[in-house]
């Protein structure tokens, strides 16, 4: 696993004209980091980007990246508790096999109380649905990452209902 460390939003910028991201160095990153002050993580399996982390003061998102370089799953974490992070948002985005637009979106929006508003949309019949639900939300819960330490943030298999 390599981490290319960068200026915040600009991995997306780069992924989209098929370039890596314009890095930023070890050093300024990390101090970054202490001050949660913004920078991006761009982790890389084989020298393929997987995983954008964005970290912003108390928000941190991260951006799961099929082969092709589309953005197929998002989550957005926000500290609630002083170093406690939790997952409020989760994106998934269903791609036709040889397009970047998505032919489908599915959103969840969760609360600390477990409940949970989930909106389906169907981008090529333009049909939304919406339904409401309250499920554990115990995988949300996440310690704010060590610099350098994303694994946590980066798991895809938290519970979601269907």
């Amino acid at each position: 696993m390599t981490i290319i460390y960068c200026e915040p939003k600009s991995a997306f910028f780069s992924f989209d004209r098929n370039k890596m991201p314009s890095p930023l160095s070890l050093e300024k990153a990390c101090r970054r980091h202490k001050y949660r002050q913004a920078y991006e993580a761009v982790v890389c399996e084989d020298h393929d980007p997987r995983h954008v982390v964005s970290v912003a003061n108390d928000c941190v998102s991260v951006f799961f990246m099929d082969r092709k370089l589309r953005c197929y799953l998002e989550y957005n974490f926000q500290e609630k508790q002083p170093d406690k992070l939790f997952l409020t948002h989760a994106l998934f985005r269903e791609f036709d096999e040889d397009s970047a637009k998505p032919l489908a979106i599915r959103i969840f929006a969760f609360k600390e109380d477990g409940h949970i508003l989930m909106e389906d949309r169907n981008l090529v019949n333009d049909v939304i649905q919406q339904r409401k639900a309250i499920f554990s939300v115990e995988e949300n819960w996440e310690n704010y990452p060590a610099f350098g330490d994303y694994a946590s943030l980066c798991r895809e298999d938290r519970p979601k209902p269907s």
